[in-house]
């Protein structure tokens, strides 16, 4: 693919320490600026070649990039658009790497349009262990990163991106905004806020008993992991997408409520059957890994 010249990433943790990683290494970009608010996180990302160049000032770090990775929390893409809306170049190409992203468009098409091409983006990618620190270059090898174009997001700049991420290993998935955000609430968000509560659940029931942490082995630590990522991270995702994730919820107490009958019925056939669907169910919801 033809080279980006310049990359500036906006809050350069995680996933933006990633890409800056990734881009470097594969020849996609000859420099990455990267911003963040503190002189610690900029150090960091510049040890550890994430960034060529860092600023905390997003406005200069924008003036001569090619391509804009707005990598902020999702409560802080929208301002972090209107803080670059004078300052990116018209040719400029401008994505993120929100979890959400009906909000996140609708502000990029009020601030860019005519300003800079503008393609909302997901790189579904993310871990529990967060920070520039745990950046790497292979983070995107195999996932999927959603797009979400709308009405008026350019075809050219569609593809550009589809070809950048492809280069860095990603599957890309292209839906609209609100399809995408209804998706995610199901497949991500809901599975982070039940691991939540099935954490909080446990630690209620078992009550501080001494052997408790002994007893809590793989099946504990596989289904709760995500409960691990900072809570910062996941109110604004939560709240940004509550519309789409409030009916989710609904669908697990409605799954737990079912069981629970059957648990105190000892229903022994409605028992098996529940856990047999879920076990066919997980594998065709699962089957893109093996594809």
């Amino acid at each position: 693919m033809k080279q980006f010249d310049t990359i500036a990433i906006l809050g350069i943790g995680l996933l933006g320490g990633s890409v800056g990683l990734a881009a470097k290494k594969r020849g996609l970009t000859r420099r990455v600026i990267g911003v963040a608010r503190t002189d610690h996180t900029l150090a960091i990302a510049r040890e550890r070649g994430c960034a060529d160049e860092t600023t905390p000032d997003m406005a200069e770090a924008v003036h001569d990039a090619d391509l804009v990775v707005v990598a902020t929390p999702v409560g802080s893409v929208s301002g972090a658009l209107e803080r670059i809306a004078e300052h990116v170049r018209p040719s400029a190409l401008v994505t993120d790497v929100a979890s959400t992203k009906a909000t996140i468009c609708e502000a990029a098409d009020r601030l860019l349009t005519g300003r800079a091409r503008f393609v909302g983006g997901h790189p579904m990618a993310g871990d529990d262990q967060v920070g520039v620190a745990n950046a790497r270059d292979h983070l995107f090898e195999g996932c999927v990163w959603a797009l979400t174009p709308t009405a008026a997001t350019s075809g050219e700049a569609v593809e550009r991106l589809t070809e950048f991420a492809g280069c860095l290993g990603a599957r890309i998935v292209e839906l609209d905004p609100a399809a995408h955000d209804r998706l995610v609430a199901a497949t991500s968000h809901l599975p982070h806020v039940v691991a939540a509560a099935l954490v909080n659940a446990v630690w209620t029931v078992t009550d501080g008993h001494p052997s408790a942490s002994a007893l809590t082995a793989s099946g504990f630590r596989d289904t709760t992991r995500v409960a691990g990522a900072p809570a910062d991270l996941w109110d604004d995702i939560v709240l940004d997408n509550a519309q789409a994730i409030l009916p989710t919820l609904e669908a697990a107490l409605a799954q737990l409520s079912a069981l629970r009958g059957a648990v105190a019925a000892r229903d022994e056939s409605a028992i098996h059957a529940f856990l047999d669907q879920a076990r066919e169910r997980r594998s065709l919801l699962l089957r893109k890994e093996s594809s």
